[in-house]
């Protein structure tokens, strides 16, 4: 049985750089955005049918890159 991928987490340290990237760049779409108890955004784009989220690298407290799937 084959599985698909259904989210890919990646947390940036310029979420509205990332944004601009991920939608002018590449043609993804913004599904939803919200902001955290903090004021930063958490974003998820559509790819494809696959979920990317970005998560604010501040309340990560990680380095910039990929998280999890």
């Amino acid at each position: 049985m084959a599985h698909k991928i259904h989210k890919i987490a990646i947390i940036s340290d310029d979420i509205e750089g990332a944004v601009e990237f991920y939608t002018k760049k590449l043609g993804l779409t913004v599904m939803e955005r919200f902001a955290n108890e903090d004021d930063e955004d958490y974003v998820f784009l559509d790819a494809g049918g696959i979920l990317l989220e970005l998560m604010p690298q501040k309340t990560m407290g990680q380095a910039p890159g990929f998280h999890h799937i």
